[in-house]
């Protein structure tokens, strides 16, 4: 075993939790003489930093266990009798499960390896707090701040952070399980690593976010508001965006098949890199800007959206449904439309040129000055009531007419 894996046996006499913090935080305070208030306070500031941020790079903390552990709740029992301030405690491994510890200040406070399962935090102020390889099982964090804090390899199962706050939380590696997050706000976070299993952020706020090499199952995102976020080669499984609001997001080599985005509108948004959309739905929604050239969008249905300046060119539409939707200066260049559904949308000024239109239907569309020049079509291409006054369709491919 030894031989195989020589760092095992060096893991048990190596530094575990705040130990190393601890003992530098220890040499700086026996020469604290030499050193400002100010500057002191920057060097322990620090070094609670360099802890948050490597804690996954070291051996876990040990858990409390028998007396020490029961010493340690009872000690926090009275802590919140007194107000509940924890803030810079060191609770390493503590058994905190079943708590009430709503409202209480944690802020800096070191909890690796703690068990929170159970526990109530509602409201808690949980700034730069250390909660690496935690257990928030059936927990309530709802309304938290965690801006600053250390999540990392903590094991998050069926806990509601309705409402709570993320803003440059470290994240890596972390499991959450049919989690909530409701309404919460997630500020900067880079999501790689990360498992995300079955989760909901119903009009949550997403700003800067990057998901990263993910696949999330089944993640709800209805009625929430992205701002600048990324999908980054991350498969999406059933993801629903029903409603939400997508300013400046894009998804990029990533899949998203049979995703919702009904009533949802975006802004400037964008799939690249063979980003996958097939099946995915438009309903109701509105794009602005979008750019979704060389997408695959087979059977997707875009039935009364509202597409401003939004490019769809290359793009493959094969079976798509636009039935009622308003295509108005939209570029469709080199799209692929065969047995597409155009039936009674509006298409004025929309660029169709050299876009494939085998069996599509254009049924009672309008497409006043839209330009179908070098467009292919074929005998089940059906125009059955549609107005066709002033479109263009030279040249024609091969010198021939649509």
């Amino acid at each position: 075993m030894e031989a195989r894996f020589p760092e095992a046996a060096e893991d048990e006499n190596a530094p575990r939790g705040p130990e190393t913090m601890q003992r530098m935080q220890d040499m700086l305070h026996q020469n604290k003489d030499a050193l400002s208030e100010k500057k002191l306070a920057q060097s322990q500031a620090a070094l609670h930093q360099m802890y948050l941020m490597s804690v996954q790079s070291q051996p876990p903390a040990r858990r409390l266990k028998g007396d020490l552990a029961q010493i340690i709740r009872s000690r926090v029992q009275r802590t919140l009798e007194q107000g509940g301030d924890f803030s810079g405690m060191d609770l390493t491994g503590a058994d905190l499960s079943g708590m009430d510890l709503r409202g209480a200040n944690f802020s800096q406070a070191l909890l690796e390896c703690a068990d929170l399962s159970h526990s109530r935090l509602d409201g808690a102020c949980l700034r730069e707090v250390m909660l690496a390889r935690c257990e928030l099982h059936h927990s309530s964090l709802r309304e938290c701040d965690l801006e600053g804090a250390s999540l990392a390899l903590a094991q998050c199962c069926h806990s509601d952070f309705s409402g709570a706050r993320f803003k440059e939380t470290q994240l890596q590696q972390t499991l959450f399980d049919d989690c909530i997050f409701d309404d919460a706000v997630l500020d900067g976070l880079l999501l790689r690593e990360t498992w995300l299993t079955r989760c909901r952020f119903r009009r949550a706020r997403l700003d800067s976010c990057i998901f990263m090499e993910l696949t999330l199952p089944a993640p709800d995102f209805s009625s929430a508001r992205l701002h600048k976020t990324t999908f980054m080669k991350t498969t999406l499984e059933a993801a629903s965006f029903s409603g939400a609001s997508l300013e400046s997001c894009s998804w990029v080599e990533s899949h998203a098949e049979q995703a919702r985005f009904d009533g949802a509108t975006l802004v400037t948004c964008a799939a690249a890199s063979e980003s996958v959309l097939n099946g995915a739905d438009f309903s109701n929604a509105t794009l602005k800007q979008c750019n979704l050239r060389q997408t695959p969008l087979r059977g997707a249905r875009f039935t009364l959206a509202k597409l401003e300046n939004s490019d769809l060119s290359e793009a493959c539409c094969q079976g798509a449904d636009f039935t009622r939707a308003n295509l108005v200066g939209s570029l469709f260049v080199r799209s692929d439309f065969r047995q597409a559904n155009f039936s009674d949308a509006n298409l004025m000024g929309a660029i169709l040129q050299k876009s494939l239109l085998g069996g599509a239907r254009f049924n009672g569309a309008n497409l006043f000055r839209a330009d179908l020049s070098q467009a292919i079509t074929d005998d089940a291409t059906s125009l059955n009531g549609a107005w066709t006054k002033r479109v263009k369709t030279l040249p024609g491919r091969d010198g021939e007419t649509v």
